[in-house]
């Protein structure tokens, strides 16, 4: 009895051994078919190595007036120009250091990057007009005091701002341009020209306040033009909507006075394709997102892969579970997809960033049936990745201003022809296609009793499903 329950014990624990052995040889061979499997990265698509070589069309250094942005700070008796072409050069030969897996000392660009504080802005300038540029005149108006001593304490720091407008170009050459010391924009430094602007106009100088907002004007559209990251061509859009939503205020407050047309005939003219253009800032952006896919395998920071620490198993994550060129390709998948936002008219940008909502929750999807392979390159691009409804709400600000454009141009030609409030209405039905709310392609609306015309833009800082639900208008 006893011999025989010992055998029958001895045949469990055979049967519980083979399972075991059986069990994990079949997850050793999982395993193994995982890493084996994760051997494989293919050959970058074509596609994508052309939109990885695509750079901005080159523009002589002397004509450029990116540069000086990186040195609006530095001592007085420095060329702000000149700093810049030094600072961008040094950072971008570093750049091309870590490219070559030699990286150099980056101390001497952080020096160079320190120069540009010597001359620190003074004074805060938020909201001076308020957010929505409503009554500029009775706003500036109130804070005079603060402006003129704006004006007082940062003499150098404006002069170096309107030193801008002598550039022909504005083309952004730094090799990280979304990355580390991107550009100061000058906003603060734009903001005290725009009341400085209007202040002139209170005072009676209408006429040279309208030739320097013209010129600034000129300046930013050259920025918008040329702009190759989402900051800046967003920033130059808000900016010129400023300038644009002034100009209006100027006509609306001087209705009669002589040739108040003639001098904005240039700030009037329709934007160009390059002005409206997107597809070169996405470029950009995608580019710099393979530079950092591209390099992650190198990558000695101290930065993890999912989290700001640095963990012993990253290296070996990346080693194992990442497929550099599957991760791009992955990416430019979608970077294909958003393009298609780019080039689209304003009253088609809604519509189409829902279909590409369809790729973007593809791309987000962490328990996807092909995860077993490159499954950390699929998670780093589902956490990067950028909804398009917030795509299309960087690209929205362009089509606000092209509507504010518009605007002004009905606006002056109303003036010009003195055309009466009550036959507005009528007036608006004859407009031709260029002068069409872009949104609706249907004339601007009218608003007899406030004496406004407007359209309804979509806000750039809302929330949920594109809609077009900002008022903006021009008072007649």
């Amino acid at each position: 009895m006893a011999e025989n329950k010992g055998r029958g014990q001895a045949r469990k624990r055979n049967l519980v051994l083979r399972i075991a052995l059986y069990t994990g040889g079949v997850l050793g061979g999982l395993v193994v078919l995982v890493l084996l499997i994760n051997l494989h990265d293919p050959d970058l698509d074509p596609r994508a190595v052309a939109l990885m070589r695509a750079t901005p069309s080159p523009v002589p250094d002397a004509d450029n007036a990116y540069f000086v942005l990186y040195g609006l700070g530095v001592a007085q008796g420095q060329d702000p120009h000149a700093h810049g072409i030094r600072f961008v050069a040094m950072n971008n030969v570093w750049m091309q250091s870590q490219d070559a897996g030699q990286p150099s000392d980056r101390r001497d660009v952080e020096a160079m990057a320190n120069q540009n504080k010597a001359v620190p802005w003074r004074g805060a300038t938020k909201d001076l007009c308020g957010k929505q540029r409503e009554d500029c005149f009775a706003t500036y108006s109130r804070h005079r005091p603060q402006i003129e001593e704006l004006v007082r304490d940062n003499k150098l720091r404006l002069a170096r701002y309107r030193s801008l407008y002598r550039y022909k170009h504005f083309r952004e050459t730094m090799l990280n341009r979304v990355g580390s010391w991107p550009p100061h924009l000058a906003g603060a430094e734009h903001e005290t020209v725009l009341a400085q602007i209007t202040l002139n106009a209170l005072d009676g100088r209408v006429d040279g306040s309208l030739r320097e907002l013209v010129t600034d004007t000129a300046y930013w559209r050259r920025v918008l033009a040329g702009a190759s990251t989402l900051v800046s061509k967003s920033v130059a859009s808000s900016i010129l909507s400023r300038n644009y939503a002034l100009a209006s205020e100027i006509i609306a407050r001087y209705p009669d006075r002589p040739n108040i047309g003639d001098h904005l005939v240039e700030m009037s003219r329709s934007l160009t394709s390059e002005e409206k253009d997107w597809k070169g800032v996405f470029a950009s952006e995608f580019q710099w997102v393979v530079y950092m896919y591209a390099s992650l395998r190198n990558h000695d920071g101290e930065r993890g892969l999912f989290n700001d620490e640095r963990r012993p198993w990253d290296r070996l994550l990346l080693k194992m579970f990442y497929s550099p060129n599957a991760t791009i390709n992955l990416q430019n998948g979608y970077s294909e997809k958003l393009q298609a936002l780019a080039d689209k008219p304003a009253h088609a940008l809604a519509d189409i960033a829902r279909q590409v909502d369809n790729d973007f929750g593809e791309i987000t999807n962490a328990f996807r049936a092909d995860m077993v392979y490159n499954p950390v390159g699929k998670i780093l691009a589902a956490i990067g990745a950028q909804s398009p409804q917030r795509y299309a709400r960087y690209i929205a600000r362009t089509h606000n201003l092209d509507g504010s454009v518009r605007l002004l141009r009905v606006q002056l030609d109303i003036n010009r022809k003195k055309v009466a409030a009550k036959n507005i209405g009528l007036y608006l039905e004859r407009s031709s296609v260029d002068l069409l709310d872009p949104y609706r392609s249907k004339p601007f609306r009218w608003d007899y009793s406030r004496r406004e015309l407007w359209f309804e833009g979509i806000d750039p800082k809302s929330e949920g499903l594109l809609t077009a639900d900002q008022r903006i208008a021009v008072r007649i």
